[in-house]
This record gives structure tokens, sequence and C-alpha cells, in this order.
């Protein structure tokens, strides 16, 4: 039974470490989780905006983001 090798050429060292270190399904998966959290507190927000007045909308988004990537960076530290 013949084996095939291939070879990899990376163009730098972080390159290298970040596809062969195993980063690349925790990255994606933490971006999914920063989304999916992102449009919910988004659309919580914008009901609870439509009570409140609107000169708070963006304080509030911005706060969605730090959550979001809070919660982000919490499932990669966890996948990793």
């Amino acid at each position: 039974m013949s084996t095939t090798q291939s070879i990899i050429i990376y163009r730098n060292p972080v390159e290298a470490a970040f596809w062969e270190n195993g980063m690349v399904f925790p990255l994606f998966v933490s971006l999914c989780v920063f989304m999916l959290v992102m449009v919910g507190l988004v659309k919580i927000i914008e009901r609870k905006i439509q009570r409140w007045t609107t000169e708070w909308a963006n304080a509030y988004t911005v706060l969605a983001i730090i959550i979001s990537a809070v919660a982000a960076g919490g499932v990669f530290h966890w996948m990793m």
C-alpha cells in the first residue's frame, strides 16, 4: 500500500502555529458564539428600546458587544 505525502509551506511561523496547534476550530466556534450572543442581545435591546428612549441605544449596543466578546473569549479559552 502506497502512502502519499504532502509538503505544506507556511508563509511565517505564526501561520504555521495557527494551523498546526489546532486553533482553527476553537476560533471558528468562538466567532459563532460571538455572533449568536450579539444577535440575541441586540434583538432583546430592540424590543426594550421601543419602550424606553433611544438615546441609550449606542451604549446598549456597546454593552452587547462587550458581553459577546467575553462569552466568545470564554468559549475559546474553554476549548483550548
